[in-house]
């Protein structure tokens, strides 16, 4: 379950509730989680360390996106992305 508290992603619930994790700081929770909770969840995708390359901030912006979706292709390959569908819990 992803816990949403005054418009903030505050963590995600693993099964059974014995493992979470927190962003820090809390995110702003995006139109699309608050759309996503009122269908009854979101696409959560969980991803290992370095995923996100690290010089994705000094990139030009159009090339971004198309950076980031390569790294995400490269770890789904391999096995190493965990995927699924998340209740969202606006309380």
């Amino acid at each position: 379950m992803v816990e949403v508290r005054k418009g903030r992603f505050e963590r995600l619930v693993l099964v059974g509730g014995r493992q979470v994790w927190e962003p820090q700081p809390a995110v702003p929770a995006t139109p699309g989680w608050l759309c996503a909770a009122a269908v009854g969840g979101a696409l959560v995708t969980v991803v290992p360390p370095g995923t996100w390359p690290a010089d994705l901030g000094a990139l030009p912006p159009e090339h971004r996106a198309d950076v980031f979706e390569g790294s995400l292709t490269a770890a789904r390959d391999s096995g190493e992305v965990l995927q699924g569908v998340a209740a969202v819990d606006l309380a």
